[in-house]
């Protein structure tokens, strides 16, 4: 009898195969990898579009440069990856996995890293234009961004920058931008531009009848453009802005000074 129970033991034990460790298909790991991709992208989305580079800045100072980059290393990068070397059962395929995320996790971290790093900290009012001061116009000028926090309002400040009225005086400290930094990224002439804007329409603000005389080629399109944003030609002035990647108009309320957003592109050429 026990000779007998031994052999059906045996006979069991060589005719059950053994358990296989169950895998996805290719295209199931994909996808997988391809949704927890998304959902992370969504993220990074929302605060590069509501804190990073929000309103008018996602088209002029690099928001879509941002964008473009997220995407490729986070929705592109590591599902493809895995879509190629993926293969079910393949030997090594944890570690293969493993390294696909440590690149993904790696190359990610550097490119938020850079889309935030280079992300318009303020934009400041200075000699008839604005300009948009990154963290990169502060480490140049060797002054600390940290003051920006005494100004009101959400990131980007906006900030007036005082210039001496005398013009020798004003002439000679922008000349000295070249040694000194530029005046935009030095604290101690940062004003708060919501107490200087209606000065910002009168000194630097161009009508739109005189932009109508200089640009007559295009005053058929910049009518219809007023008739679309429902604008008179009284209610708003426009003011040069030198952004990161797109030169501008940016449109202020020609009462109060108040920023309204950015002219089409078309405008500038």
């Amino acid at each position: 009898m026990t000779n007998l129970s031994a052999e059906i033991s045996t006979t069991n034990t060589a005719t059950t195969p053994p358990v296989a460790r169950k895998h996805f298909s290719r295209f199931k790991a994909f996808a997988i990898h391809f949704g927890i991709s998304l959902a992370v992208f969504l993220v990074l989305l929302a605060l590069l579009i509501g804190t990073w580079y929000p309103g008018l800045f996602f088209d002029t100072d690099g928001g879509w440069e941002g964008l473009r980059l997220l995407l490729a290393v986070d929705m592109v990068l590591g599902p493809l990856l895995t879509l190629i070397i993926y293969r079910p059962n393949k030997r090594g395929l944890m570690l293969d996995l493993a390294l696909i995320a440590a690149v993904q996790i790696g190359c990610l971290a550097y490119g938020v890293h850079m889309v935030y790093a280079q992300r318009p900290l303020a934009i400041a009012y200075v000699d008839k234009r604005f300009n948009a001061v990154s963290q990169g116009s502060f480490d140049v000028a060797g002054t600390d961004s940290s003051s920006l926090k005494a100004f009101p309002g959400k990131y980007p400040k906006q900030i007036y920058i005082n210039l001496p009225k005398d013009e020798k005086a004003r002439k000679d400290l922008l000349r000295a931008q070249v040694s000194q930094g530029l005046v935009h990224a030095r604290p101690s002439l940062f004003l708060d531009y919501a107490e200087h804007a209606k000065e910002v329409v009168t000194e630097g603000g161009i009508t739109i009848k005189q932009y109508r005389q200089d640009n007559p080629d295009k005053a058929d399109a910049l009518a219809d453009w007023l008739k679309a944003q429902n604008y008179t030609d009284t209610q708003i002035v426009w003011v040069p802005y030198t952004a990161r990647y797109q030169d501008t108009f940016l449109i202020l309320d020609a009462q109060t000074g108040k920023i309204l957003g950015h002219a089409p592109k078309k405008f500038m050429q």
